[in-house]
């Protein structure tokens, strides 16, 4: 026998996109971890954080002891200022090599004796003084030429010393500038590694640094969910 009928009514059919969840277990990760260490050897003399402490990008974490690198400044600066008084010259005026005291004599020396020469050439031709006359004018010259010329390389020597002698200076600053630890990024300390009083070496750990805005989703996803649920780039998850 025939069952009862049942009315029901017809209609286009509607597609639509269903939502596909899927449930992971994970763990939440730092964006970014950055391990700080001190670009200059010597003491810890300052820490100014602590694990779990928040700092922002360029605060000053640590501080090495700074007085040695003080020392070799104040040495540095000192033997440039010799140097500059040797030379006669002054902090940002411009200087000219042949304006040095001992060149500006030694030029004068060897002009004086050109004349001299010069006098000699023409007396000899008119017969007015003997060969060893004018051989003398001659070695007096050639003294003062090669004089002339010592001075002048001394000079440029001296010159060659003081650009040495800044680039030390400049290096001796720079070893001041490495005595400060700043934080490359904004976040958390994860990790300490040294204390106050500490002497840490050149590349020497001090703290670990993590990004926790934003974290990272690390989900273990199971092979099979992954090959018939998920498509690249599809998002997964939303928190």
């Amino acid at each position: 026998a025939r069952g009862p009928l049942v009315e029901g009514t017809r209609g286009a059919a509607v597609s639509r996109k269903l939502q596909r969840i899927v449930e992971v277990v994970g763990s939440l990760a730092a964006d970014e971890e950055v391990v700080i260490a001190s670009q200059a050897a010597g003491e810890l003399s300052q820490l100014n954080v602590d694990f779990g402490s928040f700092i922002t990008q360029g605060q000053t974490i640590a501080i090495i002891d700074q007085r040695d690198a003080k020392l070799k400044v104040e040495q540095a600066e000192a033997t440039l200022k010799q140097t500059m008084a040797r030379l006669g010259m002054k902090e940002g005026e411009k200087f000219d090599p042949l304006q040095a005291a001992d060149v500006k004599v030694a030029k004068a020396a060897r002009d004086w004796a050109k004349l001299d020469l010069d006098r000699a050439a023409k007396l000899i031709e008119n017969g007015d003084i003997s060969r060893s006359v004018y051989d003398q004018a001659m070695i007096n010259h050639n003294s003062a030429q090669a004089r002339y010329q010592a001075a002048a390389d001394a000079i440029n020597q001296q010159l060659a010393l003081l650009d040495q002698q800044r680039a030390s200076l400049a290096l001796a600053k720079k070893a001041i500038t490495d005595t400060v630890v700043r934080a490359p990024i904004s976040g958390a300390v994860k990790e300490k590694f040294a204390s106050k009083g500490t002497y840490l070496p050149v590349n020497g750990k001090i703290v670990t640094i993590v990004r926790i805005n934003p974290l990272r989703l690390r989900p273990d996803i199971p092979e099979s969910v992954s090959y018939t649920h998920l498509r690249p780039h599809e998002t997964a998850l939303d928190l």
